[in-house]
């Protein structure tokens, strides 16, 4: 290869390594590339204060000390510290052959409407009085949600707005709708609710051995209990209904289309006191496509979601009387933030991190304090991107 540096190949370098901050530019330089400190401190001096054209010429004199096969061995440097460091794609070139005969687009759920779908439901409970009403907090929650996924991320919300105080008739209603949407990339719910773990079903169990004295047979209660999420007129939709829609047979159009469930909700009474003290307010409601390569035709019952709980089954959710739900916080501060380089199940591990990380307070007389743990379940099959690598990485 020439010594000098062809403009194509000038240009695949800075694409590639366009998102390295220069502290990593450094350690990159040092580990992979093989410089010493003196060649490294020679040329930030030269450029300083230019820290694109840094990194270009540190490539060049890398180029110039290798053969004529320096730019796959470059590649595959890139990829190995990349990869291990970072969520960075890179452009195709420098995407060969990851795993086999797959390339790394063929990982992630393809982006081609150019749009997600997003369902924002949010209850309030106002006319419940000082204990029951979501209020202030839920008016938060609404205004985080509708400024991620409108306009942060330019989805498309059902009937162009948040949709307030609806029964769980109302809620299935808009749920089935959006199961049935076409043409999109992704789909996101976002239900802010109370909720509760409820006994929904008595059966009486006879035990045929143990009989009483005057030979009657022994009678045993049997109570089943469901997760539910409350309409604001305090009507039931059960958590498992709610799943159900969103089921392959049940929402055929969504198939292999990844769909985002965000439920803030209580999940049962119990509370989480945690071990630490801390004085952070919290109120507390403790209330009863086409496929890039071939896949088996036959789908399974669920799935492509993810579900995300802002607590753990059993255990009440938490919100900040003024500021909101602590998850809908998080999600909101840590999307905005990541949605350009990170997938969603990478933000939402940073997510718990927030939550596990939170301290609060009920303000009861015992002043308990107490903690949630927001969780995720996932059958998503690739990664889950919410806008397109290579336009986001441009934009960067």
């Amino acid at each position: 290869m020439a010594k000098s540096l062809k403009n194509k190949d000038a240009k695949f370098i800075y694409e590639a390594t366009n998102v390295f901050h220069e502290p990593q530019w450094e350690e990159f330089s040092r580990l992979k590339l093989g410089f010493d400190d003196d060649e490294i401190e020679k040329l930030q001096t030269k450029y300083q204060g230019n820290f694109p054209k840094l990194k270009q010429e540190t490539v060049k004199v890398w180029m110039n000390k290798e053969n004529e096969e320096n730019l796959d061995k470059l590649t595959a440097l890139k990829l190995e510290y990349f990869f291990s460091q970072s969520e960075t794609i890179f452009p195709k070139q420098a995407q060969e052959d990851l795993d086999g005969e797959k390339r790394q687009d063929e990982f992630m759920y393809p982006l081609k409407n150019g749009k997600g779908i997003a369902l924002i439901i949010s209850n309030s409970f106002a006319d419940e009085g000082k204990v029951g009403s979501r209020k202030p907090g839920c008016t938060k929650d609404r205004q985080y949600m509708d400024y991620l996924w409108r306009e942060t991320l330019g989805c498309e919300l059902v009937e162009d707005k948040v949709h307030c105080d609806k029964t769980a008739g109302e809620m299935k209603v808009l749920l089935e709708e959006v199961a049935t949407a076409k043409n999109i990339d992704y789909v996101v719910v976002v239900i802010s609710t109370h909720g509760g773990y409820v006994p929904i079903e008595e059966q009486k169990i006879i035990d045929q051995k143990t009989e009483k004295k005057a030979g009657e047979n022994q009678e045993t209660k049997l109570i089943k209990y469901e997760e539910i999420l409350y309409g604001n007129d305090k009507s039931k939709l059960q958590a498992s209904e709610l799943q159900k829609i969103f089921c392959n047979k049940e929402a055929q159009p969504l198939r292999n289309i990844p769909k985002l469930l965000i439920l803030q909700y209580c999940r049962g009474k119990k509370l989480d006191k945690g071990n630490f003290k801390d004085s952070t307010d919290a109120g507390v409601f403790l209330g009863d496509h086409e496929e890039s390569y071939p896949v088996d035709a036959l789908m399974p019952e669920m799935s492509d979601i993810i579900t995300v709980y802002a607590t753990h089954q059993e255990f009440v959710a938490l919100r900040n009387k003024e500021e909101g739900s602590w998850m809908i916080q998080y999600i909101y501060d840590v999307f905005r933030k990541f949605y350009k380089t990170k997938h969603v199940t990478d933000m939402l591990t940073i997510v718990n991190d927030q939550m596990k990380n939170r301290r609060g307070n009920i303000g009861t007389e015992e002043d308990e304090d107490c903690k949630a743990m927001s969780i995720y379940e996932s059958s998503l099959t690739k990664d889950f991107y919410l806008v397109n690598k290579q336009t986001s990485f441009k934009e960067m």
